[in-house]
C-alpha cells in the first residue's frame, strides 16, 4: 500500500507545480519532431518525479519520455557480473 501513498504524494507535487504555471508558459517544440510542444514545466515536473522515485527506489530503473531511461547502476553491474559468470560455467 506505501506504493500508493507514494503515488499521491509525487502527483500533488507534480500538480502544484503545474499548477502555479497554469496560463504562464510557453512552450517550444522538440528538436527531433516538431509536433511535439515541450514546456519547462514539463521538464520540472519530469525532474521532480525522477528526484523522488530515485530517494525513494534507489534500486530502481526510471523511464522518462524526456530524460529516457535512467538504470539503476548497481543493478546493471549485477546483471552484468551474472552474466558473465553464467557464461564461465
Amino acid at each position: 500500500m506505501y506504493y500508493i501513498y507514494f503515488i499521491e504524494k509525487s502527483l500533488k507535487a507534480a500538480s502544484e507545480i503545474a499548477n502555479s504555471s497554469f496560463g504562464k508558459v510557453s512552450g517550444s517544440t522538440k528538436p527531433e519532431d516538431n509536433n511535439q510542444v515541450l514546456t519547462e514545466v514539463d521538464l520540472a515536473v519530469g525532474k521532480l518525479l525522477i528526484d523522488r522515485v530515485q530517494k525513494e527506489y534507489p534500486s530502481h530503473n526510471i523511464i522518462d519520455e524526456e530524460a529516457g531511461i535512467i538504470e539503476n547502476k548497481q543493478l546493471c553491474t549485477r546483471r552484468s557480473n551474472l552474466r558473465n559468470y553464467d557464461r564461465s560455467s
